[in-house]
């Protein structure tokens, strides 16, 4: 006799932003309240998606983003974004996977 066994293995990190210039607060008009901003390459490393994805989720309306001297992603709509599911993304250009990756559905 075969037994299945499941195991689920979760995982927490820590990102200390210590560079300069690397984040700011600002308040993100999706998620409605004051969130701490970080550059696409600092969320691309937050994430594990390449730097290129981030644009493309910024690009297509589903990570919002503020512009100073750099360009600042929002971390919690993408996080938001993932807990849903997404779907389509509200503008219609695109679906999340499950793996966070954007797909085109225009």
């Amino acid at each position: 006799m075969v037994e299945k066994v499941s195991l689920t293995f979760e995982q927490q990190e820590i990102v200390v932003l210590k560079k300069g210039g690397n984040h700011r607060r600002d308040f993100c008009v999706g998620c409605s309240q004051d969130v701490l901003f970080v550059t696409p390459e600092i969320l691309a490393a937050i994430t594990g998606l390449s730097e290129r994805e981030i644009f493309r989720l910024m690009e297509a309306g589903i990570i919002r983003f503020v512009e100073g001297k750099r360009i600042y992603a929002c971390p919690e709509c993408y996080r938001r974004s993932i807990e849903q599911k997404a779907g389509e993304a509200e503008d219609g250009c695109g679906e999340i996977t499950d793996d966070g990756v954007l797909r085109d559905t225009s």
